[in-house]
């Protein structure tokens, strides 16, 4: 009795703290994605109206309607904010085509074509106009700002959070296994020994006593 009693409970309740850790898990890293993707879409969104505005006060006005931006000095800024912000940044003008670029790994250039490689793999991309105001004041669009991370990076922030997880999961489930098992032993002891009990009465052995531990319900049983 003590024996199968004994590993139906242990059993059981294992089996919730196993599903109950199964369910925290994926909350958890439900919430970890959302939370880095939120944070990364405000980073890449700030930083690329911060660098539209940067641009938009650094242009050369060549003739009528066609514009220039001052490109070393701009060069160097979206170099920085790439690595700070572990981004890739493109300035296009109003047609789409690249003119300057910075990359995390810290390349850069300028013309129509992007750097082999680094846009194999899936990305969020955050785009911003850059505005100037033209000879009546009014907003006009020159080009635009795109901000681009890898979608790597939330994969390794991921797979770190996953690896915390599992570290102190494994951790809580090896102590909460000991104390099951010890709660569990104690709580089936006293049936088993009124089981014995009971055999030996059904014996004829009648000088057996089984001792009362407790005043629940398996302490009146005993008494």
């Amino acid at each position: 009795m003590q024996k199968t009693l004994f590993k139906k409970y242990l059993r059981i309740t294992l089996l919730i703290i196993l599903v109950s850790f199964f369910f925290l898990g994926v909350v958890m890293i439900s919430f970890i994605s959302r939370y880095w993707q939120d944070e990364k879409r405000d980073l890449l969104s700030k930083n690329a109206h911060s660098i539209a505005n940067v641009a938009a006060g650094n242009v050369i006005m060549v003739q009528n309607d066609q514009y220039m931006v001052d490109g070393k000095r701009i060069q160097a800024f979206i170099s920085a904010f790439a690595v700070n912000i572990d981004a890739d940044i493109f300035i296009t003008d109003k047609d789409g085509v690249r003119l300057l670029s910075a990359y995390t790994a810290g390349g850069s250039g300028d013309g129509p074509n992007v750097e082999p490689g680094v846009m194999k793999q899936a990305h969020y991309i955050v785009g911003v106009p850059i505005r100037v105001s033209d000879g009546s004041g009014n907003p006009v669009s020159i080009g635009a700002v795109f901000t681009a991370a890898n979608v790597y990076s939330l994969r390794t922030y991921r797979m770190e959070a996953l690896k915390m997880f599992l570290l102190a999961a494994v951790m809580v489930f090896m102590l909460s296994f000991a104390l099951v098992w010890l709660f569990s032993y104690k709580l089936v002891r006293p049936l088993h020994e009124m089981a014995l009990a009971a055999h030996s009465f059904g014996d004829g052995n009648f000088s057996v006593r089984v001792p009362v531990t407790s005043d629940d319900e398996i302490g009146q049983l005993a008494v």
